[in-house]
């Protein structure tokens, strides 16, 4: 079941930025500090997930939303430096 549902999170979350994208705030920031927030996310999650035995499904989704939020942002400065663009 919980794989289903990490499929299901993988999808709806690509879907939702190859149509919207980051919001404005995300886009602006720099990828070192997003992955910083992305460590520290899961870490706050993986902590949690010890203490509350229920929320052990969370670490997969939260892992997943910010692996797939990376993959945009490195994608998108790949796609700059590729047309020539300062990054």
């Amino acid at each position: 079941m919980e794989l289903i549902v990490g499929i299901v999170v993988l999808i709806v979350a690509h879907t939702y930025l190859e149509k919207r994208g980051l919001p404005p705030k995300m886009e602006q920031m720099k990828l070192r500090y997003f992955l910083v927030i992305a460590i520290i996310g899961i870490s706050t999650v993986i902590i949690l997930s010890g203490l509350f035995a229920s929320l052990h499904q969370l670490v997969g989704i939260v892992t997943i939303l910010f692996a797939t939020s990376i993959a945009y942002k490195y994608r998108k400065k790949f796609e700059k430096m590729e047309r020539g663009e300062e990054v």
